[in-house]
């Protein structure tokens, strides 16, 4: 499960479980100001991590 989200607001993505004092602070701000269907805190998929590609051999 992803915890990633983009802050509309300021065009922003956020991890919710790595969050820095500062931004935990701004989604603090948003309790109870923002309601169901609100495109404040939109769920961002996880990419997948780059790998380096294989060559074959021949």
């Amino acid at each position: 499960m992803s915890t990633l989200v983009l802050y509309t607001s300021r065009n922003r993505p956020l991890d919710l479980a790595k969050l820095t004092e500062r931004h935990f602070a701004l989604i603090s701000l948003l309790q109870y100001k923002i309601k169901h269907g609100d495109r404040i805190l939109l769920c961002q998929r996880l990419r997948p991590k780059m790998t380096e590609p294989r060559y074959s051999s021949g």
